[in-house]
C-alpha cells in the first residue's frame, strides 16, 4: 500500500508539473500575440511587417485607362504628403502608409510618372519642406496648360483659433501657433488657383477641429468648429475631397491600416464607386460613394464623419 501511495503521489506531481508548463506556455503565447497585435495595429513597427495580413486595397491595383493619348501622363505632377510621426504632437498611425499607397495608385491607375511625384513623409515634412514642395518643386515640374496636378495630404490638421482658418500640421509644428508654424490650407488653394494647368485634384485625410484620435492638439483650448468655404471656386477644373467637415474627427481604420476616408477612396478608385458600370469614376460618383461608406464606417465606431467634396463634380476622376 505504501508503494502504491508513493507511485500515485509521483503521478500527481508529474501531472501538476505538466499543467503548470501548459499554463506558462499559454501565457507566453498570449504575451507574444499581444506584442504582434500592437505592432500590426499601429502600422509603425518594423517587426509588424513580417506578420501583417494583406489589405485588399494594397494589392492588385488595377491599371487605369489613359486620360490622354500618351501611355504615361508625362505632364502630370503630384505632391503626396504623409506624416505619421510628429515632433510635438501625437502620431497619426497610418498617414505614411496612406501616402505610400496613394503614390502607387497615382502610378498604376492615373498613369503618373514616379519621377514627377513629390513624396514628403514624417520628419522630412517640416514647414520649410512643405512650402518647398507645394510652392517651388511643384511649380518647377508643371508644363503650363498641359499638366494635371494631384495633391494628397494625410496627417494632422489644426485651426487658427482667431480666424478659424485650417492649417496643415507639419512635423515640426506647434499647433498652439499655427499661423507661424503650420501651413495655411487656404494659401495652398489660392496658389493652386493661379496655376496654368489642365486640372487640380486635392485629397485631404485630416480634420481641422483641433482634436485627434489621441486627444486635443491645442493646449488649454476646447474644440472649435471650422467651416471651410469652397476653396476651388476660382478653378475651372478643380475638385477638393476632404475626409470630414470642420468640427469632426477623421477616423482611422485599424483593421485595414489606413485612414477610414483614404481606405474608401482607394476602394472607390478600384471600381466600387462606378455606379453605372461604365469603367469611369466621375467625381460625382466618388462623392456619392464616400458619402455612403465613410459615415457608415464612422458610425460603427460611434462617431460622425461626413466627407466633403467641393468643386468640379462633373469631371472624370479615373478610367480603369
Amino acid at each position: 500500500m505504501k508503494r502504491k501511495g508513493i507511485v500515485s503521489g509521483s503521478r500527481v506531481m508529474r501531472a501538476r508539473r505538466v499543467i503548470e508548463s501548459l499554463i506558462k506556455l499559454v501565457m507566453l503565447s498570449a504575451v507574444i500575440s499581444m506584442h504582434i497585435f500592437a505592432q500590426v495595429s499601429t502600422g509603425l513597427g518594423k517587426t509588424g511587417a513580417l506578420v501583417q495580413s494583406v489589405v485588399d486595397v494594397d494589392v492588385d491595383i488595377p491599371s487605369g485607362r489613359n486620360l490622354s493619348e500618351d501611355s504615361v501622363r508625362h505632364d502630370a505632377v503630384a505632391v503626396v504628403v504623409g506624416i505619421s510621426r510628429y515632433k510635438k504632437v501625437p502620431n497619426v498611425d497610418y498617414a505614411k502608409r496612406d501616402a505610400e499607397t496613394m503614390k502607387q495608385y497615382l502610378i498604376k491607375m492615373f498613369g503618373y510618372s514616379k519621377d514627377r511625384i513629390i513624396l514628403v513623409e514624417d520628419q522630412e515634412a517640416t514647414l520649410a519642406e512643405l512650402k518647398s514642395a507645394f510652392e517651388e518643386r511643384l511649380f518647377n515640374l508643371i508644363n503650363p496648360g498641359k499638366s494635371d496636378v494631384f495633391i494628397y495630404y494625410s496627417g494632422h490638421g489644426v485651426p487658427d483659433l482667431a480666424s478659424k482658418e485650417p492649417f496643415f500640421v507639419p512635423y515640426d509644428c506647434d499647433p498652439t501657433y499655427p499661423r507661424s508654424t503650420g501651413y495655411n490650407v487656404k494659401q495652398l488653394y489660392d496658389y493652386l488657383a493661379r496655376l496654368n494647368v489642365r486640372s487640380v485634384t486635392v485629397v485631404i485625410d485630416a480634420c481641422f477641429s483641433g482634436n485627434s484620435e489621441r486627444g486635443t492638439l491645442i493646449g488649454n483650448a476646447s474644440p472649435v468648429s471650422i467651416q471651410v468655404q469652397n476653396p476651388v471656386a476660382a478653378l475651372d477644373k478643380g475638385v477638393v475631397f476632404t475626409s470630414s467637415d470642420g468640427q469632426q474627427l477623421s477616423s482611422w481604420f485599424p483593421e485595414k491600416r489606413h485612414g477610414l476616408f483614404t481606405y474608401y477612396f482607394f476602394k472607390g478608385l478600384r471600381g466600387d464607386a462606378d455606379e453605372n458600370g461604365d469603367r469611369e469614376i466621375t467625381v460625382a460618383e466618388m462623392a456619392k460613394y464616400l458619402s455612403l461608406h465613410v459615415p457608415e464606417g464612422a458610425r460603427s465606431r460611434n462617431r460622425i464623419q461626413t466627407p466633403q467634396v467641393l468643386g468640379w463634380k462633373s469631371g472624370v476622376l479615373i478610367r480603369y
